[in-house]
């Protein structure tokens, strides 16, 4: 710590410690001049040769992931010529139910993963069967409810759009069934007016 009493002192030792400094430097420089010439050279060269090997490496990579890609489409696209085959009650597409970042693994067989789309589509009739319970009697209301299940593969979703559906349609019934009444309270109310018009307007 620099106080007043110790600042000339401070101010010596400072110059002392930049000449160290500057001594050091320049011992360095002149080892790295002259003993480490060699490795620097060798350095560049090992460098190149090493950017030399990883463009080759790369170029390898390249061509394997072309050839694992092919691969791997080729599998799906077996699957999906099966899949094509069967009929569901809702219309759920391929993609949805074909998990490239399991299927993709070459220790996923087309029988592996045919087994497993089964339990997928054995589900999908499943929930179907639930979805009948609240499945809307109207075509286009149902149609809607099927496509939410396709997109979310959720029976609770699905349950959702129906509930929603039935509620806006209540709503509509309900308005249809008000404004009827009024009509109806309207066609009787005339009547009677035009009756107690007629009395008032008779000659005494």
């Amino acid at each position: 710590v620099v106080t007043i009493n110790n600042y000339q002192d401070a101010k010596k030792d400072r110059t002392k410690l930049n000449n160290l400094v500057k001594v050091l430097q320049t011992k360095r420089k002149q080892f790295e001049d002259t003993e480490l010439i060699a490795w620097k050279d060798a350095k560049a060269a090992l460098m190149r040769i090493e950017k030399i090997i990883s463009e080759a490496s790369d170029n390898l990579a390249s061509g394997i992931r072309d050839i694992d890609e092919k691969e791997k489409i080729a599998k799906m696209e077996e699957v999906r010529d099966s899949f094509e085959l069967i009929n569901l009650p809702i219309p759920v597409t391929f993609d949805k139910l074909y998990d490239r970042s399991v299927y993709d693994k070459k220790s996923m067989s087309v029988k592996n993963i045919m087994e497993d789309m089964q339990l997928k589509i054995d589900r999908i009739n499943s929930d179907y069967q639930m979805m009948k319970l609240f499945m809307p009697d109207d075509p286009a209301e149902a149609e809607q409810v099927k496509r939410v299940y396709a997109e979310t593969l959720s029976v609770t979703h699905a349950k959702g759009k129906a509930d929603e559906l039935k509620a806006i349609r209540q709503k509509v019934e309900k308005e249809a069934e008000e404004q009827h009444g009024d009509n109806d309270a309207k066609e009787i109310v005339a009547p009677v007016e035009e009756s107690k018009k007629s009395i008032g307007e008779a000659p005494k």
